[in-house]
């Protein structure tokens, strides 16, 4: 049985799924949006096997908006929350392959909603609806995932990030 043949079945959300993603390597599909429910009682995110069985119910406190899959089968969430899977993050967190939480960004205070999350080679771009950002970053940060640091004299946008695209150059 493939995905579409258990999406089209068993998964019957009931409310917005705003981002799916499927990760080869483990065979599991990421669902994150505003939900109550997909097939059983979950909110706003969830990770299934191929026959549509839960593998993990992430549980954020809100909305995710945006997922991105990271190293070794990660995914990272960004949404309008502040906490996910009982833990605080503010608006932005990664989940590892096993579905727990890791310490990434359990310390960064980001202030508004993130509407995107992509990911390309040794950068994370994160854009949104926010000012702080560990540091004054208005709507847009470029961020490396292997440090743990801000990329420094990153542009500043003057408006809200809905979507970005990467040029191939760890430009955007």
């Amino acid at each position: 049985q493939n995905f579409s043949e258990v999406i089209e079945c068993r998964l019957k959300p009931y409310g917005h799924v705003n981002s799916m993603l499927h990760d080869d390597s483990s065979n599991v599909l990421y669902f994150a949006g505003n939900f109550d429910q997909i097939h059983e009682q979950v909110n706003g995110g969830l990770i299934v096997d191929s026959t549509g069985k839960t593998v993990k119910d992430i549980d954020p406190s809100y909305l995710i908006s945006t997922s991105e899959l990271g190293d070794s089968g990660s995914i990272y969430l960004g949404g309008e929350f502040s906490d996910i899977l009982g833990e605080r993050r503010n608006n932005l967190a990664q989940i590892d392959s096993n579905g727990n939480l890791t310490n990434r960004f359990e310390n960064f205070g980001l202030d508004g909603k993130v509407n995107v999350v992509k990911k390309k080679g040794d950068t994370l771009l994160i854009g949104g609806e926010f000012s702080g950002f560990t540091e004054t970053r208005n709507y847009l940060a470029r961020y490396n995932p292997q440090t743990g640091e801000l990329y420094p004299n990153f542009p500043e946008t003057d408006h809200r990030i809905q979507s970005v695209i990467s040029d191939g150059n760890k430009g955007w």
